[in-house]
């Protein structure tokens, strides 16, 4: 609703013409509601409102109400109406006359005149009942929103904690199976510094190692070194895998942290609009 104050100044203009009295009144424009979007905005503009007063059938009836002893050109000279400047929604009214009763009322007139024009028009473009329905309407639709992202929230996010531990059951089989592969290569080092010796030893005595003997041992000495080379191929391969697979979860992992901070902002937001 549209609202003014009054305020009143006088000064003697001339010793000889009697002293001119000056009302101002401030009225700030009022908002509607637009059904469909909820949203407010302004009656009409400033421009407007001023334009609507300064109408000269606005100001014959003032004139016939009041029975002012002025003619449509005399009164449109004492009455100044126009926007607040930097402001949105104020319109100013200046009355100059000689009887300071007689400019207050003339600004109380041209007030009530835009207030009822104001009022007529939230009449015609607002219905409070469907303005209601409309709120009730868009509560429900934000609560079964809410819902939705609830339920969606749950599933997804539990998604990912599935994702989540079947890596890293992944992981810890992998590094189960890298230990066992380094134990084994431990195994193999020690084999093959046995053998190692005992190939040393065999040819310290030539006569005593027999060519198949020789060929026993080095084949022996050969597998190990392959059987170690093969784990310590493993092994790198298996690293490779491991590295990978938790720069992965290290991805899921963040994923799920921004997906549930998505949802609480858009959670809270909707929270907001209710």
């Amino acid at each position: 609703r549209p609202e003014f104050a009054l305020v009143i100044a006088s000064a003697v203009v001339s010793f000889v013409l009697p002293p001119v009295y000056e009302v101002t009144l401030a009225m700030k424009i009022g908002n509607i509601v637009d059904v469909d979007t909820l949203k407010k905005e302004l009656i009409e503009s400033p421009i407007a409102a001023s334009q609507f007063l300064e109408g000269p059938q606005i100001l014959i009836e003032i004139m016939k109400e009041l029975k002012l002893p002025y003619t449509l050109e005399e009164f449109g000279k004492k009455i100044l109406i126009e926007p607040v400047r930097e402001t949105e929604d104020l319109v100013q009214i200046k009355v100059n006359v000689n009887d300071p009763g007689e400019a207050v009322n003339i600004a109380t007139h041209l007030g009530t005149r835009l207030l009822a024009r104001h009022e007529g028009i939230k009449k015609l473009y607002e219905n409070k009942e469907a303005i209601l329905a409309r709120y009730d309407e868009q509560i429900k639709q934000i609560n079964e929103e809410l819902g939705e992202i609830d339920k969606s929230k749950e599933e997804i996010l539990a998604r990912h904690d599935d994702n989540i531990k079947e890596m890293n059951d992944q992981l810890l089989l992998m590094e189960n199976e890298i230990d066992t592969a380094k134990e084994e290569m431990v195994k193999l080092e020690a084999s093959l510094e046995i053998i190692s010796k005992q190939v040393e030893n065999k040819m310290k005595d030539s006569e005593s190692l027999s060519v198949a003997e020789a060929n026993i041992l080095v084949g022996r000495l050969n597998d190990i070194r392959s059987r170690w080379e093969k784990y310590g191929d493993s092994i790198g391969e298996r690293q490779r895998r491991y590295d990978n697979l938790l720069e992965k979860l290290r991805e899921t992992q963040l994923k799920r942290t921004e997906f549930q901070r998505s949802k609480e902002q858009r959670y809270d937001a909707l929270m907001g609009e209710l």
